[in-house]
């Protein structure tokens, strides 16, 4: 609806300004042919990398950033919000990637926290965790990512069997 108004503005325009009918789909055009923004990598918390979305999924839509230093946290945060049709497939792409490249794994967490989660991997820091913690709703999610004091435990067979 916006483009089409937006067209007959620039048509009304070009008829009592007498601009020729080249010039007037050159600029109807010049929406689709804007650029996007650069595709955001990585989260960088204290020199770390962590691969973001668009790393694993494709670009998308950068609704807003917050980046600072939170007690509550422990240190540094990075928060990244994003719009997209299809937040399940981000999320679990998302996951599944940084899970498979033995990059994270996913912490537990209460019953009552809803639509979150949150993923750890070890920091090139001793005694450090990089945690990654997304939310989201039907169209939006945000990763929000930082580090705290901890390790993590792997599981194996033998751990099972003991008990």
């Amino acid at each position: 609806m916006k483009r089409k108004l937006a067209c007959f503005i620039v048509l009304a325009l070009a008829v009592s300004l007498g601009l020729a009918a080249e010039d007037i789909a050159n600029y109807a055009d010049a929406a689709d042919r804007a650029e996007k923004p650069p595709a955001l990598q990585t989260y960088n918390i204290n020199e770390e990398a962590i691969p973001s979305i668009d790393a694993i999924v494709g670009f998308r839509v950068i609704t807003n950033t917050e980046a600072g230093f939170s007690f509550s946290l422990g240190g540094s945060f990075v928060k990244v919000h994003y719009q997209s049709g299809s937040v399940s497939a981000d999320l679990q792409a998302y996951t599944e990637a940084l899970i498979d490249k033995g990059r994270a794994a996913i912490m537990p967490q209460d019953a009552d926290i809803g639509d979150t989660f949150r993923l750890a991997a070890e920091s090139a820091a001793d005694g450090k965790l990089l945690v990654v913690t997304c939310q989201f709703n039907e169209d939006t999610y945000s990763i929000l990512s930082h580090q705290i004091n901890g390790t993590l435990r792997r599981y194996t067979d033998d751990d099972s069997k003991n008990g």
